[in-house]
């Protein structure tokens, strides 16, 4: 698969497993590539906007309009369902598509693993330690597993990069409010990945649809230039056309 294959079907949230490694690999050792995603992604946003805003200037000017006469009622009748119906799918096309799920699937990636090297041709047998496990886990894409595993080695030995990786593979599997309350606790811990755990909060409270708490932390995060500033600027400029 080249690389404008993988690029559209990220876009098209159409990636499989074996995809988002080969994706999230080809991001960590060519930075040329992570721009040209970052290009892409901003110009669909930027298309949805304007169609967005395209819709909103024609309502208007459609809402502006003299009231028509009792004889032609049935004549402007006849051509406002066709109107109206032709909106009404302009706007699913254009607006389903930058809710805040897809908004949140279009900059969510699992944080990658920089606590042990992993060899994933390898299979892990069980003389590795659980710390491996987790992680080896978490690198191949079986987050469930990976879940359990760091929840243990948390509640074992209370180092707060597990705790981290426990709230991405929540968010990653759809348990949100799992997820929001194992950031927000890791947010107190203030280690290395603080920032990156700010982040990953905004997100959580984006797809929870707690779009006034995501919108305070997206602000602090361009405050401070802190971890993916860019793309927190981008999402609140989103939100604010919404």
């Amino acid at each position: 698969m080249n690389k404008e294959q993988l690029i559209q079907k990220y876009l098209d949230h159409s990636l499989t497993d074996e995809e988002k490694i080969l994706l999230e690999n080809e991001t960590s050792i060519n930075p040329d590539f992570e721009k040209e995603l970052e290009e892409a992604k901003n110009i669909r946003v930027a298309i949805i906007a304007h169609k967005k805003e395209t819709l909103r200037t024609t309502f208007k000017k459609l809402e502006n309009q003299k009231k028509p006469t009792f004889f032609s009622a049935i004549k402007y009748g006849i051509a406002a369902c066709f109107v109206i119906s032709i909106f009404t799918i302009a706007y699913f096309l254009f607006t389903v598509p930058s809710s805040n799920n897809t908004l949140f699937l279009e900059n969510f990636e699992p944080y990658r693993n920089i606590i042990i090297p992993i060899e994933r041709a390898a299979i892990p047998n069980q003389n590795k330690n659980k710390e491996y496990l987790a992680f080896y886990d978490y690198e191949t894409g079986n987050y469930k597993t990976a879940l359990l595993e760091f929840t243990s080695l948390y509640q074992t030995e209370e180092i707060s990069y597990y705790l981290f990786y426990k709230a991405i593979c929540e968010l990653r599997l759809d348990q949100v409010d799992n997820a929001i309350d194992s950031f927000l606790t890791h947010q107190k811990l203030n280690d290395s990945f603080k920032e990156k755990g700010k982040w990953y909060l905004a997100l959580a409270y984006l797809k929870n649809n707690d779009i006034p708490k995501c919108k305070i932390i997206l602000e602090d995060i361009v405050k401070h230039k802190s971890y993916n500033y860019q793309k927190a600027k981008e999402i609140l400029e989103v939100l604010t056309t919404n």
